[in-house]
């Protein structure tokens, strides 16, 4: 069985937890990283709901996390300790992934290697903390690439490589509407795999981009095939659609990953 949680959006959480908890299948959710925050843990009333913290994302805002390793050394050390104390977090409400974006479209090829060389000494200050409250670290890459010659995928992968470390993996920001006709998904499986931890669909549901459970059975399938331990988020994008619409695609396409031995 490979878990599957829905993405919760900043607003209407309270709607979103409870209409996850009404899915057939579904049981684990993601969420911003800020809203682990005390006083307004959005877990506690979620685990009332009988749902658990899959994935945190945003460990930092969007406005920060790409920037983390190029700032001066003090406060590259004052966002590091933020960092860690949204792992923490993410370990007290009982999280098994948290993703970052550390701004791999940001490194020039012409200075790849000092910025990869900035990016691992960050991860690997954080990786204590993570393996200590087992915790999985995601370095967050989109599939497809964010623009043509993006170099990002190279990028993360020589990155985790680097960083060696079971805690360290990838989280592939998959948006399927804009894979190639001929998008292999046993061929990706195969080349991702080992060192991918968290595969996240993105979709937008208002633009007719419903996730098809056939295909996501094709996923599941390669998946268990080569004995991935990560899991699958669901990220529906429509603001105008509720929830219950929304979630009723993920649980359908859930079922692909759950039912798997």
């Amino acid at each position: 069985m490979i878990p599957c949680a829905v993405s919760i959006p900043e607003t209407n959480l309270d709607e979103w937890l409870e209409t996850v908890a009404d899915t057939a299948r579904i049981r684990h959710i993601e969420l911003p990283a800020v809203r682990l925050r005390a006083p307004d843990n959005a877990m506690a009333w979620a685990e009332q709901l009988g749902l658990r913290l899959l994935h945190a994302r945003e460990l930092l805002p969007a406005n920060l996390a790409p920037y983390v390793a190029e700032q001066p050394l003090r406060d590259r050390e004052d966002l590091r300790n933020c960092l860690q104390q949204a792992l923490e977090q993410c370990r007290d409400a009982g999280g098994a992934y948290a993703s970052l974006d550390v701004g791999l479209d940001r490194m020039p090829d012409a200075a790849a290697a000092d910025g990869l060389t900035a990016r691992v000494r960050l991860l690997r200050a954080l990786l204590p903390v993570a393996e200590h409250g087992r915790v999985t670290l995601g370095v967050q890459v989109r599939v497809p690439p964010p623009f043509p010659g993006s170099r990002a995928w190279h990028h993360a992968a020589n990155l985790v490589h680097e960083v060696m470390h079971p805690r360290c993996r990838l989280t592939l920001d998959l948006v399927p509407a804009e894979f190639d006709t001929d998008f292999d998904v046993a061929a990706f499986v195969r080349r991702c795999c080992f060192t991918a931890g968290l595969l996240r669909f993105h979709y937008r549901p208002d633009l007719g981009e419903e996730p098809a459970p056939a295909r996501h059975r094709l996923w599941a399938a390669a998946l268990v095939r080569h004995g991935f331990r990560g899991g699958v988020v669901f990220v529906p994008d429509a603001p105008v659609l509720a929830p219950a619409c929304l979630c009723g695609h993920a649980d359908r396409c859930a079922a692909a990953y759950l039912e798997q031995a």
